[in-house]
């Protein structure tokens, strides 16, 4: 199950990176704290966002699903930028797009192997590459 999946590789990261544990741990603290006793809620959650950091980037580097298919609707020709032809596909072509092998490749995320949240911040998130974050 992709969920379950999801929170086993998160809470391996966690316990093999103790100062990311530490840092969400804190942001999961002070949010307690704010509620001074009322219930968490959809809008609380939101706001987590070093939590939301680490669930992606545990996502990146673990895909629960490796890979995803697609059944192309019309002809079409994959160019490069500058035009190259890169490959050309057919109506009723059967394509399969290699999550774990695009969210590891050092092309686009540097040191892929790193568990690293900070990809996800703000401040970074704007220098992943569209559709590279499946």
């Amino acid at each position: 199950e992709t969920v379950s999946a999801c929170l086993c590789f998160t809470a391996h990261e966690l316990l093999e990176n103790s100062v990311i544990q530490d840092k969400l741990y804190e942001e999961i603290l002070e949010t307690h704290r704010s509620l001074e006793g009322k219930p968490l809620n959809y809008d609380v959650l939101m706001k987590l966002k070093y939590l939301d950091m680490v669930i992606s980037e545990s996502l990146r580097k673990w895909p629960p699903v490796l890979l995803t298919d697609r059944i192309c609707s019309m002809d079409y020709a994959l160019k490069d930028d500058d035009g190259s032809l890169i490959a050309e596909f057919k109506k009723d072509d059967n394509i399969f797009v290699p999550i774990i092998g695009i969210h590891r490749d050092p092309t686009y995320y540097p040191n892929p192997d790193k568990f690293d949240p900070e990809r996800f911040s703000d401040e970074n998130k704007n220098k992943i590459k569209p559709m590279s974050y499946l």
